[in-house]
């Protein structure tokens, strides 16, 4: 299994034919940008690793202890956390669950200690629903599509490095057999 820097580069280095692709389909510079900047969030922050004290997870800053309850629900390597499309969806459920769960806190607390302002805070929350609502579809699929993009180059690598990593130990061991002989 590559480690944190090798993942590092290897992401890097798949951006330009990952976002290549996303402009290739739709030659449109808005949905390059979010598959693009999807694809670098996926890769450097949401990445399969965040069930181990990894170094994604320390990218949080501040924020890292989010992923303490993900990393205690899940074992490393689980197809929930290294399953492309299914380890994505469930770290997208999670974090947004997180804020809904935060955005609520705020709400009963705002609406308890300080309730002339619930009115601004619902109003901020509709307006941003609005323009969430009102952008064209595709921009979602190119954002999903960028972060399953993230999942995919880092759970290709860990499989990369397990087999290449098997196939040397058998060789290895073939080796040693033969000499014994």
């Amino acid at each position: 299994m590559p480690n944190g820097d090798t993942h590092d580069k290897i992401n890097w280095l798949l951006l330009p034919p990952f976002a290549y692709m996303s402009w290739d389909f739709s030659n449109d510079l808005a949905i390059l940008i979010i598959f693009s900047t999807s694809y670098l969030f996926s890769s450097f922050m949401f990445s399969g690793d965040l069930d181990l004290v990894s170094k994604q997870s320390k990218r949080w800053g501040l924020l890292r202890w989010i992923w303490i309850p993900y990393r205690k629900m899940f074992s490393h390597r689980s197809k929930y956390t290294h399953g492309i499309v299914w380890g994505t969806v469930i770290r997208v459920i999670y974090l947004m669950f997180l804020c809904s769960l935060t955005y609520f806190l705020i709400y009963f607390i705002t609406l308890k200690f300080f309730p002339n302002l619930t009115n601004p805070l619902l109003a901020e929350k509709n307006f941003l629903t609005k323009v969430l609502l009102g952008q064209p579809k595709i921009y979602f699929v190119y954002l999903f599509l960028g972060l399953l993009s993230g999942a995919f180059a880092h759970t290709m690598a860990d499989e990369f490095f397990s087999t290449t990593k098997k196939i040397f130990k058998k060789k290895k061991r073939h080796a040693k057999k033969s000499k014994r002989k």
